[in-house]
């Protein structure tokens, strides 16, 4: 039987299909390998190149003889990982690579552009030629390989072009701007396929896309080339924006608002005040950024209420208008963490919009006394800082979703976006008919979104809901939002008990039976198979139904990215993160967590670390990130300074959303440092007797034990682990399918030596859904996995899964290899020396 052929990958991540990991490792681990065996597919393509020319491209300040010894030694490892006939020699001047037995996505890609085959194109495409890869000191192949480059820029924007005229000629607009969005990703300069995406744009009825795609491309050509959009590409702008502001707007008198006779009679009484001159200002929209009207920014509303009572009011207020105008898909609308940080901060409207990405910001002040409600609202126009729209409203608490709703309707016509129907009917009905329940439903929303997910908010937030719920039984919202809540308590582990996923499937599955079109309902039932199920394939359908519905809410893109990311959907998980931070720009939270983790699951430390600093500049003080930063530099560099550094800047107790403790991640720092007398201080101050986050459960005893290990204290170890033991087997009768308690229940028998049962545990995690189809908790679990194995001496299946995971998207990198002592029992193997044992 032939030999399997092997795939070198080049666009997007590097690795080299049809190998096991370790070989995998061998060749795509050393730079000049990389560029030895790229240059000869793309320059020789199955013809030879001569030995003088790889020598001057790879190593051009080498004397002759060193240089040749260095071509001989690759050569040599190249054929002993990838077999004696891959590499082929004529004479001693001239080598080749044999076609038939190894390939190149850059090939395949070209092939397909040929045949005119742009599905294929599209699946051999998966990003830059090695984008970040360089070869230290080889100017002048940095320079070829820029040019082959340039050179797919231009096979697949040829492609693109012929695809998307014949889309074009076909009236077939969706395709036109699927390729042509496509091309982008290819070529992100190239000003010709952003003029005909507008135009494509435009004539789908998205015009406001098209604005906010012109204001995108100013930006990322001031930025990275400091140039700007030719005269044609803004002439072409300034008039679709020229007939977007002399859309008629709607009248002041006309307000349709669908509710039972009750509600009517209450929203047509609605004392409209015309407070403020200047209702409507009709300006170009042009400024320094040219962001189109469409693009808004809902500022947080400014509460004039006295005392605490109805202090809620304008926060949920604000949520509920920034959740009807995420409806609309002819809008832009920046999501409530980004502009939660205006709240008290003293900038221009300019220096907002600017910072924001939009062209137009709503303000609004609210006043509520003995249940009456005054709120004056004014629309900026960002560029000109003059009103577009300003109104007064006076009312009830009762007619909360009557104010909400007009104000709504009123921005989408000011701004001149289209209000489709459904979305119309989606805004004007209201979804209860009693208005006490509406404003239970507004205080639980308005506590469970504040800031820190603190367990106390969330407890009066889900006491508010069930309110709502015994006053309004068909309240669909008001099902969807507890819902959510239970899946949060659940998966933040206040409460990791089965009642209450139970209780989430029930609240979601009522809201879809009351309302079966409602997106927060979809939402609800996502949550139930992420959170609940894991069951991530049908979490991704319930969200895209969401999204039809919410097209403009960020939370819902940050949703589907880390969906996706479980999935192990690197590209779309990037795809959803661009979508999100482009809604919500200053969200610290989606640049680290959906960026940054995600690059150091990829071993793309220096992009993780960017992504990280990107947060931390957004928000400073968010200490999650500074410490994940830290752990970033260990996986990188093996450098332990930074991640000192932040967990200095912090107390032993404080909570770190996502990593558990800062005394857990103290306790694993020293552990890595091998400093076992400040563990064993650290850990005698440390109150809780586990450490606990979502991906893992740790006791403290099981420190202590490790700490004793150190020492070489056999005794004193063994009891530790014994009482980890007890721990942990009363944790798994009451949790007996929580994989982190099984984790470190197969580390703690192993440190007692009972092999078998550690195997049995081992055996457990590896038939866990999670190790099986979570590309993301799956690996910290086969990281686990491979600890357990190597702690009872089961050197040969670590090892292998050493190999796995480093090969593929995981946590694990050399440098915890070399730093971990649960690692020290294989240690010394020859095949983890290969992995591990160079670094120093």
């Amino acid at each position: 039987m032939a030999p399997a052929a092997l795939v070198l990958r080049t666009l997007g991540s590097l690795s080299l299909d049809g190998l096991e990991p370790e070989q995998q490792l061998a060749v795509v681990s050393g730079e000049k390998r990389v560029g030895f065996l790229l240059y000869l597919l793309l320059a020789g393509r199955g013809g030879f190149v001569r030995r003088d020319t790889l020598l001057a491209l790879l190593w051009p300040d080498a004397d002759e003889q060193h240089a040749r010894g260095a071509l001989r030694a690759l050569i040599h490892q190249l054929r002993g990982a990838l077999g004696s006939d891959v590499i082929l020699s004529r004479g001693d001047q001239e080598l080749a690579v044999n076609l038939g037995r190894i390939r190149c996505d850059v090939l395949d890609f070209e092939t397909a552009c040929r045949a005119d085959d742009w599905e294929s194109a599209l699946d051999s495409y998966r990003g830059y030629l090695l984008e970040g890869f360089a070869v230290a000191g080889a100017r002048e192949f940095a320079e070829w390989l820029d040019g082959q480059r340039r050179r797919l820029q231009d096979v697949g924007r040829a492609l693109a072009w012929r695809v998307a005229q014949r889309a074009r000629d076909a009236a077939n607009p969706a395709r036109e701007i699927a390729v042509l969005q496509r091309l982008l990703v290819w070529a992100p300069y190239d000003e010709p396929a952003v003029r005909s995406l507008m135009e494509a744009l435009d004539l789908s009825g998205d015009r406001a896309g098209a604005l906010e795609l012109f204001a995108r491309f100013s930006d990322r050509l001031l930025t990275d080339l400091e140039a700007t959009p030719s005269p044609e590409t803004k002439d072409f702008a300034e008039t679709l924006r020229a007939r977007t502001e002399a859309r008629p707007l709607i009248p002041r008198d006309v307000l349709v608002v669908t509710m039972p006779p009750k509600a009517r009679r209450r929203a047509l009484s609605l004392a409209v005040l015309v407070a403020l001159s200047g209702a409507f200002v009709v300006g170009s929209g042009s400024g320094r950024d040219s962001h189109p009207r469409t693009a808004i920014a809902v500022m947080p509303f400014r509460n004039l209420s006295q005392g605490s009572t109805n202090a809620y009011f304008a926060e949920a207020l604000h949520g509920e208008v920034l959740t009807q105008l995420s409806r609309v898909r002819g809008l832009s609308v920046r999501g409530r963490t980004s502009v939660r940080g205006y709240e008290h901060a003293d900038k221009s409207y300019r220096d907002i919009a600017h910072e924001l990405g939009v062209g137009a910001l709503l303000e609004a002040n609210v006043q509520v006394i003995d249940r009456r409600v005054r709120l004056n609202v004014i629309l900026i126009d960002a560029a000109t800082g003059q009103s577009i729209w300003a109104e007064g409203y006076a009312g009830s608490l009762d007619d909360a979703f009557a104010i909400q709703s007009a104000i709504a309707q009123r921005i989408v016509h000011a701004v001149g976006a289209r209000l489709a129907e459904p979305e119309r009917a989606a805004i004007t009905q209201p979804p209860t008919a009693d208005a006490e329940a509406y404003l239970f439903y507004l205080q639980a929303r308005a506590y469970f979104f504040r800031p820190g997910y603190l367990r106390q908010n969330w407890s009066i937030a889900q006491q508010l809901y069930e309110r709502a719920i015994a006053r309004d039984s068909n309240f669909a919202l008001a099902h969807a939002g507890l819902s959510e809540l239970h899946g949060g308590v659940y998966w933040f582990r206040y409460d990791p008990n089965a009642e209450r996923l139970i209780k989430q499937r029930e609240a979601a599955e009522a809201a879809l039976r009351l309302a079966p079109e409602l997106p927060q309902a979809h939402v609800a039932m996502g949550l139930v198979y992420y959170w609940g199920q894991r069951d991530y394939g049908r979490a991704l359908d319930e969200l895209a139904i969401a999204l039809r519905g919410l097209p403009n809410d960020a939370r819902l893109w940050e949703l589907q990215g880390f969906v996706h990311r479980r999935l192990g959907n690197w590209d779309a998980a990037f795809a959803s993160l661009e979508r999100a931070t482009q809604l919500d720009p200053r969200n610290a939270d989606v640049v680290w967590n959906l960026g940054g983790l995600t690059y150091a699951l990829l071993h793309r430390y220096k992009e993780a670390v960017d992504a990280s600093n990107r947060a931390l500049a957004l928000a400073p003080d968010l200490q999650n990130v500074m410490v994940r930063n830290g752990w970033n530099y260990v996986a990188w560099l093996g450098q332990l300074d930074t991640l000192r550094a932040a967990l200095g800047r912090i107390s032993d107790d404080a909570e770190l959303a996502e990593l558990g403790t800062a005394a857990a991640q103290h306790a694993r720092l020293l552990l890595w440092a091998r400093q076992p007398d400040s563990l064993s201080r650290l850990l005698a101050t440390v109150r809780s007797p586990v450490f606990e986050g979502q991906e893992f459960f740790l006791p403290i005893s099981l420190y202590a034990a490790w700490a004793h290990v150190l020492k070489r204290d056999r005794t004193a170890a063994r009891a530790a682990f014994d009482a980890t033991r007890m721990v942990l087997d009363l944790a798994v009768r009451e949790h007996p399918d929580d994989y982190r308690i099984h984790a470190s229940r197969g580390l703690a028998l192993a440190g007692l030596r009972h092999w078998d049962e550690a195997r049995r545990e081992a055996a457990w995690l590896s038939q866990s859904v999670v190790y099986r189809e979570d590309a993301n908790a799956g690996t910290i679990l086969a990281e686990d996995r491979a600890r357990i194995l190597a702690q009872i001496g089961d050197s040969d299946s670590a090892i292998a899964q050493i190999e796995r995971l480093l090969a593929r998207p995981s946590y694990l990198s050399v440098h915890s290899l070399r730093l971990d002592p649960l690692w020290d029992p294989i240690r010394h193997h020859p095949r983890f020396q290969a992995l591990a044992g160079s670094l120093p």
